[in-house]
């Protein structure tokens, strides 16, 4: 699930590259993983800890044979960050409550297995919010443009919202699910 924290990862990548766009590319493949929720298995189908981020290196190093943007760079970087990050955290859709707990946090497609989750911060935790806050103001105060800073803010503000509403979210699924990802597609009709 997205949290706050996953929140700013794509946009702080973006923004510490000049321009609106790498800003915008850094908070779509920080979204990317996510997508997984709607179709196939959350946390495994687009999650690619280690492959965007080789992917990532190697736009970054055509782009810099070519002259290119490097905003592809940006896009995979972002993405491997959520990816990764999601191993610190817990699959649980009730991350919070220990009796939910499982033991895969992401899918190592290098390796073919589940990497265990380390759970050092949890969706909606004091840790997560204190996280998003500080990393959102440090990259605020470190001299990027006005715009990378405007969206930065409003991630934090986001990222602040969601940690006010993700318990009462989590509290307010049915037992029966476990996982987001099964809630969101029996939701929209997807199972």
């Amino acid at each position: 699930m997205m949290t706050p924290t996953h929140m700013l990862a794509g946009g702080m990548l973006g923004a510490l590259a000049p321009g609106t766009e790498s800003v915008l590319w850094g908070m779509a493949g920080g979204l990317l993983p996510d997508l997984d929720l709607l179709f196939g298995k959350h946390r495994r189908t687009l999650h690619f800890p280690w492959l965007y981020g080789l992917g990532s290196g190697a736009a970054q190093f055509l782009s810099a044979l070519t002259g290119g943007s490097g905003l592809v760079a940006v896009f995979l970087a972002a993405a491997s960050v959520h990816s990764i990050s999601d191993r610190f955290a817990g699959a649980e859709l009730r991350s919070w409550d220990r009796d939910s707990w499982r033991d895969e946090a992401v899918y190592d497609h290098v390796r073919n297995k589940w990497m265990s989750p380390a759970r050092l911060v949890h969706g909606g935790s004091p840790r997560d919010l204190a996280l998003c806050v500080s990393l959102g103001a440090a990259l605020m105060f470190t001299g990027v443009a006005p715009v990378a800073r405007g969206l930065t803010g409003a991630l934090v503000v986001t990222g602040v919202g969601m940690f006010l509403i993700i318990r009462r979210f989590g509290a307010a699924v049915p037992d029966r699910y476990n996982t987001l990802n099964s809630y969101v597609r029996d939701r929209l009709g997807l199972s």
